[in-house]
């Protein structure tokens, strides 16, 4: 069955990328960071001939071998000390750079808030991605002081595989461990808030240990996404038991691809902006 989801995924977006076009915007990053030390590969793992692609003319990375953070800063004079980590989807068999990422530069900084793009290792499997994202937003937190962020307004958003990578996340966040060797470790990997766009339904909500205190949610899924609304409809009705503070933005129409552009995105900002600031982030000094 994921195999087949996976599948569906993937020609989504070759579909909306046919159908709407054109190369990635130039964006280019303030800084890019290696996710590891040393070569720059995931620890233990082992690859003859280590590749980092560039986005295709589809905008798509179809392999990345060592993970990075692409950091983009809003104006000095707009900052508001809010961050958001991208976690792109597709199906991690490869990463929407364009739709999930460029797209949404400009957008964010104009509100003052940075976008920093954890571009993880693909193909992958849940589990690395899980340790990656993890290891992003520590990394993160550690050069908050150098990109002026408020350590209490990192978030994290992602996309499809991306969402799934942030539900599975704050499933199992921690605070970090003040003994450990690595610095980073030391950190704390809890996001302060999550934006879930159309999770993967890779797994049904009972198989995440999710348990409060959780970060404050803003969920999208269209109510036609074959490939998402019969997991955000439960993920929804559990972390409203849980008591989190949670706005579900339920669509009609548009599918798996409802939040591309040009379909509801001039909406994705006046949705989570006001919704971000209600929460007490991006709100300038």
């Amino acid at each position: 069955m994921a195999t087949s989801w996976k599948t569906v995924i993937v020609n989504c977006l070759i579909l909306s990328v046919g159908l709407f076009g054109g190369l990635v915007r130039a964006v280019e990053p303030d800084a890019v960071v290696p996710l590891w030390p040393g070569d720059g590969l995931p620890p233990g793992v082992k690859v003859p001939d280590p590749q980092n692609q560039q986005p295709d003319a589809q905008g798509l990375i179809r392999r990345l071998d060592k993970p990075e953070l692409r950091v983009f800063l809003p104006p000095t004079d707009r900052a508001t000390g809010t961050a958001v980590i991208i976690c792109p989807g597709g199906a991690y068999g490869l990463l929407d750079y364009k739709a999930h990422v460029a797209e949404f530069v400009a957008d964010y900084q104009q509100q003052g808030v940075a976008v920093i793009a954890l571009l993880y290792t693909v193909p992958t499997t849940a589990d690395l991605a899980l340790t990656e994202g993890k290891r992003a937003i520590r990394l993160v937190r550690s050069r908050a002081k150098d990109w002026k962020l408020d350590l209490q307004k990192i978030g994290m958003q992602g996309y499809s595989a991306g969402g799934h990578l942030l539900v599975n996340l704050i499933s199992h966040s921690d605070d970090g461990a003040p003994q450990a060797q690595d610095p980073l470790e030391r950190l704390s990997c809890r996001p302060n808030f999550v934006l879930l766009m159309c999770p993967w339904n890779i797994w049904t909500v009972d198989k995440y240990p999710l348990k409060a205190p959780l970060p404050p949610v803003f969920l999208a899924c269209a109510d036609n996404d074959n490939v998402s609304i019969n997991f955000s409809d439960p993920l929804a009705a559990r972390l409203k038991e849980l008591q989190v503070p949670l706005l579900y933005w339920r669509v009609q129409g548009g599918g798996h691809l409802a939040f591309h552009k040009p379909n509801a995105w001039g909406t994705w900002m006046e949705q989570v902006m006001p919704w971000l600031r209600h929460q007490g982030f991006a709100i300038r000094p």
